[in-house]
């Protein structure tokens, strides 16, 4: 005799509360309650589906393992706009619920709200549909990531290389340019902190910098150029203007322009390098901007997506490396890890390379003080040097009252050499007349 479907909604009512008291998966459920009541699991599995079958079922939050979840199930996500979504599954035997078709679909809860569901059934398949609609401001910076790379697979600029013609002598040399720390977007009041500084004074230092760095190395000679900003390149988080953390900071006009000057203006540096030699960028996360410079690395990988002259490492790891000859040069911003691990980090993380190298160098950004001297690390075991690169950046009002102040606005370039190491270390100190 067939149970009645009353009946069949009582036994699915103590198998949710059993999930919910015990916080058991559905099959557990089902043992327990059939322990309970005297009554086979299967039978009591028959009777929830064939209550889900059922007009009362519709709504029904049974949960089963994931595995058995998705097998035989057909899916389709689509995207109306950038508002809506909907998310269709047909599945033999019963509709998924909310929660189900949730988890299928890696929809994000706090994105995105069920608007409406529907339920469709011929025979013993049945067709669940949610209407989806993005809950007010709620975005996913994952989907904006991958949507940008496809726009960008479709739409980078074809860049023509440019014909190098560089000596043998050149050749076995590599210009690095390290401009540290600009924290572009910042801003200063002279009278109350001693600089001036704002976007126009951090664009026109920086390209300053760029111009006589590589005037003082081209005597020299080199045939590959590396241009690092060391971390906090932007002074903050654009859109909340604070910190990674959440200090507030104050900046020099909309973030939204900010943020496209501070493209504009690695876009003019790349360029101007790319006149002597090809560039490569490792793009280093601060601890004042670090998402904000994920995005800004992600909007030049797509700039020079398609420019086989430049390269853009903005993979998500804190540290960057990267191999010349025998020389071997690790980057980060510096307020992570001590300087005195950083030889056995780069070692295990970059076992190759550390075996292919004999000169092993670590340049870090963070202190706005070139500290070659006095916190220089080395460890004759190993070999390795770390040095933390000065900054252009002038102070503001809160370094300037906790007494960070005297340092030299200054950035730093380097020529490597394949066989001998690093042997030249040039300097450029602002002039004054930028802040004042």
């Amino acid at each position: 005799m067939a149970t009645s479907l009353e009946l069949c909604q009582k036994r699915k009512e103590l198998v949710d509360a059993c999930m919910k008291e015990h916080d058991v998966e559905y099959k557990e459920a089902v043992q327990i309650v059939s322990q309970e009541i005297g009554v086979k699991g299967r039978t009591i599995r028959d009777d929830i589906k064939r209550l889900e079958k059922s007009e009362v079922g519709v709504s029904a939050d049974t949960v089963v393992e994931q595995g058995d979840l998705f097998e035989g199930s057909k899916s389709e996500f689509k995207r109306e706009d950038v508002n809506h979504a909907v998310a269709t599954n047909t599945f033999h035997g019963r509709a998924f619920t909310e929660e189900e078709m949730f988890a299928l679909f890696e929809i994000d809860p706090d994105i995105w709200f069920v608007e409406k569901k529907i339920v469709n059934s011929w025979g013993k398949n049945f067709q669940t549909k949610l209407h989806l609609q993005r809950k007010e401001g709620a975005f996913e910076f994952k989907e904006i990531q991958e949507n940008f790379v496809k726009w960008a697979i479709n739409h980078a600029p074809k860049v023509d290389p440019k014909a190098y013609d560089h000596s043998e002598h050149e050749e076995s040399n590599m210009l690095e340019i390290n401009i540290a720390d600009l924290h572009l977007g910042k801003i200063a009041w002279s009278k109350e902190s001693g600089d001036n500084f704002n976007l126009k004074i951090a664009c026109d230092v920086f390209k300053d910098a760029v111009v006589k760095l590589i005037e003082k190395a081209k005597p020299i000679g080199f045939s590959k150029i590396i241009l690092s900003t060391s971390g906090d390149f932007f002074n903050a988080e654009l859109k909340p203007s604070t910190t990674t953390k959440g200090t507030p900071q104050q900046l020099d006009s909309r973030w939204k322009k900010v943020f496209s000057t501070g493209i504009e203006l690695m876009q003019w540096a790349i360029e101007y390098c790319r006149h002597y030699a090809p560039v490569h960028v490792p793009i280093v996360l601060g601890n004042h901007c670090e998402e904000s410079e994920f995005y800004w690395g992600e909007a030049l990988s797509a700039l020079y997506l398609r420019c086989e002259d430049v390269t853009i490492d903005n993979n998500p790891k804190d540290r960057k490396y990267f191999q010349f000859g025998k020389c071997m040069i690790g980057y980060a911003h510096g307020e992570k890890v001590k300087p005195e691990k950083l030889s056995m980090i780069m070692a295990q993380e970059q076992p190759k390379m550390w075996a292919n190298s004999k000169y092993r160098y670590w340049h870090l950004g963070h202190l706005h003080s070139n500290k070659k001297l006095s916190i220089q690390v080395v460890d004759n075991s190993v070999g390795v040097i770390v040095q933390n690169m000065p900054s252009l950046s002038g102070s503001d009002a809160w370094h300037s009252e906790a007494g960070f102040i005297g340092s030299l606005h200054e950035a730093k370039a380097f020529v490597w050499n394949k066989e001998r190491g690093r042997e030249y270390e040039i300097s450029y100190v602002a002039p004054d007349k930028f802040y004042e």
